[in-house]
């Protein structure tokens, strides 16, 4: 992890609340960057001090950028959301480990389960995965007007629903998960989205006996692991039955049996 400066590409409307960050930033791939990691960035505001946590949504290498996909939410976001080209923001990063590391050696079908803000990390490790396994993306949104992140995929990969059903059939992704699980189980289930959609994923997971590993959605003061503000109960060997895990430094990926949602 370095601090390193990085330079708006490109600014642009994803969906209706959320925006399209482009940034060249030669210093943070100097270390490697994986998808399910996340940046810690800065926003150019002396009243806003904290940086804001944003998960990897794209990597381009060959150009040295990462896209990321912002919500425009809270006053940090909304300051983002002003950048131009050309503006230069200050990154912590690439921060967390990466969906790779929770993806047996032996795997050949990985199922990608991503919910809102939560579908930007598994597109990620979509693009990633897809060139040595046989992947499927399952997406949920509450409604058409939040969709993003399913271009470019072919169309026999991909299992989206919304919740009103203005976008696919009216359903949780649960559903379209299940489904599949049992026409083509895979060896895999790599998950981000609201805590309710994971722990579901993760019933499902743990009733057919596939792994899963679970991305947390949780917030976060440092991003570094000293203020333990974004820390989540796992399992443990300990009297109470349980631990405290760092989301932002033990994760923010962990396997989906340890944790207590």
């Amino acid at each position: 992890m370095k601090e390193c400066l990085a330079r708006v590409v490109d600014n642009s409307p994803l969906c209706d609340t959320m925006f399209q960050l482009t940034l060249r930033c030669d210093g943070l791939f100097e270390d490697g960057a994986e998808a399910g990691q996340f940046v810690n960035i800065a926003v150019n505001n002396p009243s806003l001090p904290l940086r804001r946590p944003i998960s990897i949504y794209a990597i381009d290498r060959q150009k040295r950028e990462i896209r990321l996909a912002v919500q425009a939410k809270g006053e940090g976001t909304l300051a983002l959301l002003r950048s131009k080209k050309g503006d230069e923001l200050s990154l912590l990063g690439a921060l967390g480990n990466a969906f790779s590391w929770f993806v047996p050696n032996n795997a050949k079908r990985v199922f990608l389960v991503g919910g809102g803000v939560g579908v930007a990390p598994v597109r990620c490790a979509f693009d990633e995965l897809s060139a040595k396994y046989d992947c499927s993306l399952f997406a949920g949104y509450r409604n058409v007007g939040l969709v993003y992140g399913l271009d470019g995929i072919e169309k026999e990969r991909v299992f989206a629903v919304s919740d009103d059903g203005s976008f696919g059939e009216k359903a949780l992704v649960t559903k379209p998960l299940g489904e599949q699980i049992e026409k083509n189980k895979p060896d895999v289930i790599l998950a981000c989205g609201p805590a309710p959609m994971l722990r579901a994923v993760s019933d499902l997971s743990e009733k057919h006996g596939i792994a899963c590993a679970v991305s947390l959605e949780q917030r976060m003061g440092c991003g570094l692991g000293a203020c333990l503000v974004c820390s989540c109960k796992v399992k443990a060997k300990t009297p109470e039955g349980y631990a405290y895990r760092r989301v932002c430094a033990d994760g923010p990926i962990f396997d989906a049996r340890e944790v207590i949602f």
